[in-house]
């Protein structure tokens, strides 16, 4: 069996009351759950953070996107310009349903972030 294990060695010294060395007392124990736990929280940490970067990108776009069709749509009420609204419009909805495509694809993202077995061997 080649698996590695991780071992955490505690120690401290006993001195005499001179302050010379008396001896060592060293306790060794597995780590390797510790570690495994510790890079699995590693793992799912930095994969939040990549989908938040990436939703905040998104998000930047996304009011970039709106910005355009709501001026249009703002301008041509105000000079009762319906076609141009109704183009406005069904880009604005366009984009609302983009987004629900992308928020249902972000979650099936989410809950299959899980890390590997691998790094438990």
């Amino acid at each position: 069996d080649q698996t590695l294990v991780y071992l955490l060695i505690d120690s401290n010294v006993a001195y005499n009351q001179d302050g010379s060395f008396k001896h060592t007392r060293c306790f060794i124990r597995d780590d390797s759950r510790r570690r495994i736990e510790e890079a699995s929280q590693t793992f799912k940490n930095e994969s939040m953070k990549q989908i938040a970067a990436s939703k905040d990108k998104f998000l930047d776009k996304l009011v970039h996107q709106f910005k355009t069709p709501l001026h249009i749509l703002t301008e041509s009420i105000q000079q009762g310009l319906h076609c141009v609204t109704l183009d406005a419009v069904g880009t604005l909805t366009s984009l609302v349903e983009d987004i629900v495509d992308v928020l249902a694809v972000s979650s099936l993202t989410v809950h299959n972030a899980e890390p590997s077995d691998k790094l438990a061997g």
